[in-house]
């Protein structure tokens, strides 16, 4: 090995070695945490068209048979439910992975979230509950 770093070309070659080594796993890395983020933003996207489409669905259902049809398309994921008081309004940080959700779901739907709409999130978790 010392014969190797005595020569200049040997250097070179080694040098050349560590630092496209160091590229490779930093491309890794970043490759592997955009990949996690994109995969989260598919699945938000996903769940605020599943939300946006139900809400919908229970818009045009009779208003005796909703809370029976809410209960159906339930899941341990996602609960929708019909409440008859005021909504309000939760502000989440800006910027937040849960704030981007809640603009997504707006958009989706049409209108503002505080038009009837609220998102309640279960504590520790960070998938929502449905209340219209």
């Amino acid at each position: 090995m010392t014969q190797i770093l005595d020569t200049i070309k040997g250097r070179i070659i080694v040098v050349l070695l560590v630092f496209l080594s160091l590229s490779h796993l930093i491309g890794l890395w970043l490759y592997a945490q955009r990949s996690e983020m994109t995969a989260g933003l598919l699945h938000d996207a996903l769940l605020a068209d599943c939300i946006a489409s139900i809400s919908k669905l229970a818009e045009r259902t009779p208003v005796g048979e909703r809370t029976s049809v809410l209960q159906l398309v339930s899941s341990p994921l996602v609960q929708f439910s019909v409440s008859s008081g005021p909504t309000s309004s939760q502000s989440l940080p800006e910027g937040t992975r849960l704030h981007f959700f809640e603009h997504m779901l707006s958009a989706m739907l049409g209108r503002p979230l505080p038009q009837g709409i609220r998102v309640a999130y279960t504590a520790g978790k960070s998938t929502p509950c449905w209340r219209q």
